[in-house]
């Protein structure tokens, strides 16, 4: 670790970021762990603009019945302001190391901090109607938790995210997510029914 010189910092990604491919510039490394004691959830985000149609914000929140799988990236602390402003509309907090436990038999390095920064979604009160999902981040999302956690990793993100019962975006032809990725129309599929059993509404003319 020495080598890239310069002090660290560490991040838990439970969204996107659990996407490597969504990583630029490229953190030092990550390891897959569980953030016990809070539970994912949709929420409205203030107005973006017509490009983002009010698309909802995937937060965070206190709730001692539930954890929450992710990635524990390393990454260098002159790199911090950039992952600050991908996550312009969440706070950074710091959490104590021991809330976190390995997972997917990875094993975490002595090297992270004792303090692990979490992101947390900014409340807005300029929110326009109801808040929608959209579909090309949510490939992005469901994507990075299948090749880090494999299909019972997306059963578990599902289960410890309140919020799906929304409308979706289907913009997967013309995304509207700025890291938005392809996928093969098999994962496409397996996504599109996982989401509508956990609730998000398909079919409602929300495109781009």
């Amino acid at each position: 670790m020495d080598k890239v010189g310069g002090p660290l910092v560490a991040y838990f990604g439970y969204g996107s970021l659990v996407n490597r491919h969504t990583w630029s510039p490229g953190p030092i490394g990550a390891w897959r762990a569980t953030l016990a004691g809070w539970r994912r959830h949709w929420q409205p985000r203030d107005h973006g603009g017509p490009a983002l149609r009010d698309a909802a914000l995937l937060s965070v929140h206190r709730d001692e019945t539930c954890e929450i799988d992710g990635l524990l990236i390393l990454d260098q602390a002159v790199n911090l302001a950039a992952i600050d402003r991908r996550e312009a509309r969440y706070d950074r907090i710091g959490i104590d190391r021991d809330a976190f436990r390995p997972a997917g038999g990875d094993v975490v390095p002595a090297a992270l901090p004792a303090k692990i920064f979490l992101y947390v979604g900014r409340k807005s009160a300029d929110v326009r109607g109801e808040a929608k999902l959209l579909q090309s981040y949510l490939d992005v999302v469901l994507a990075g938790f299948l090749a880090e956690y494999g299909m019972a990793g997306i059963d578990r993100f599902m289960a410890s995210t309140s919020g799906f019962g929304l409308p979706v975006i289907e913009d997967r032809a013309r995304p509207l997510y700025s890291r938005a990725q392809t996928i093969d129309a098999g994962m496409a599929r397996m996504f599109d029914a996982r989401l509508a059993a956990a609730g998000a509404r398909f079919g409602g003319g929300f495109s781009p």
